[in-house]
């Protein structure tokens, strides 16, 4: 069994080295795929050729008018009887007058001046400007803020 095992090696292997050469590639090949060892292939590149096109020219149909028939004649007049038709005088009257109401003011309801908008404004506005800046930016911030707010808190509660 152990000579039957080192047969089939020494064959395998005699086998490989055999079959090494054809896996080989020579370095002498530089990229070009029209050269091979030195020799040059004779290689023709054909342009396409394109027919020219057929020129057709049609000429234009002949096309001729007739002069139109033209018949003059009177119309033809039929006398009839106009109808009667009796009826009451229409009676025409004056349109009633509208009476209309006022229009609704166009800058919206006042509330009054209670003080409630800008108290809610300050109160948002100095939350909203303790988020910023840093010491004493962050008091400048709260006080902008304090006071932009109740502006614009007054502004919607009058609605002006």
């Amino acid at each position: 069994m152990e000579l039957r095992k080192i047969v089939l090696a020494t064959l395998a292997g005699s086998t490989l080295a055999a079959s090494i050469p054809a896996f080989a590639h020579g370095d002498d090949d530089d990229g070009d795929w029209r050269e091979h060892r030195g020799h040059y292939r004779h290689q023709h590149f054909y342009r396409p050729y394109y027919a020219p096109q057929p020129v057709i020219v049609e000429r234009p149909p002949v096309v001729v008018y007739e002069r139109p028939v033209v018949v003059y004649r009177e119309p033809p007049v039929i006398y009839q009887q106009a109808p009667v038709v009796y009826q009451s005088a229409p009676a025409y009257y004056a349109p009633a007058p509208a009476y209309y109401a006022p229009p609704a003011p166009a800058y919206g309801p006042n509330y009054g001046n209670s003080g409630a908008g800008y108290v809610g404004g300050a109160v948002a506005g100095t939350i909203i400007g303790s988020r910023f800046g840093r010491g004493e930016g962050r008091t400048a911030a709260t006080v902008i803020g304090g006071v932009v707010g109740a502006l614009v808190g007054n502004r919607l509660a009058t609605g002006y």
